[in-house]
């Protein structure tokens, strides 16, 4: 139950810097002061610390096209799912957070591995958690599965989730929101 807690506390903290990361966007092609952008990867502890993330640069070897994919996305069909990719201890994880009121969300977590012949993020083990706020507004999760498999795909300047366990992902179009400048193709 604890384990429950800290993911909402997580998926909460990632919304609220998924919308100010979104307020602080500016139109334009103002250039960029820093070459790297930042992202949050979470310690074992929960709390949250930042590491460097490259631009998405779609480079020619295994390494920098898994790189292109960390980063803080909003997805723009439904614009109530956020995903945040990010390396912890040298493995990819994929954390995706859907509100669904200001009651109750839904959260995935799915450790991934970079296909090279694809260029895709594979992952299994993937766990779904419904969160649901109780009389004092604390939010409750409750594990729904731990065994979703599916892939993320980057195209276009943009990430495509495919979630083989309920398609939940069908619709979303995950633009990035951390400040890095779109691809021009």
């Amino acid at each position: 139950m604890k384990k429950i807690k800290i993911t909402a506390i997580i998926a909460l903290t990632l919304m609220l810097a998924f919308a100010v990361a979104g307020c602080g966007q500016s139109q334009g092609n103002d250039e960029a002061t820093e070459t790297e952008q930042t992202t949050t990867a979470q310690t074992e502890s929960g709390e949250a610390e930042p590491t460097d993330a490259p631009e998405a640069s779609g480079g020619e070897t295994g390494d920098v096209i898994a790189e292109t994919y960390i980063g803080n996305y909003q997805d723009e069909t439904s614009q109530r799912a956020s995903l945040s990719i990010y390396e912890a201890k040298g493995a990819l994880y994929a954390d995706i957070y859907w509100s669904s009121s200001a009651e109750s969300n839904t959260t995935w977590t799915m450790p991934c591995t970079f296909d090279e012949k694809s260029g895709s993020l594979v992952y299994k083990d993937g766990v779904k958690t419904e969160n649901v706020a109780d009389e004092e507004g604390n939010m409750e999760g409750e594990e729904v599965y731990t065994d979703g498999t599916g892939t993320f795909t980057y195209k276009d300047g943009a990430v495509y989730w495919k979630d083989n366990k309920e398609d939940a992902g069908k619709d979303c179009v995950f633009r990035v929101v951390n400040g890095a400048d779109d691809e021009e193709e």
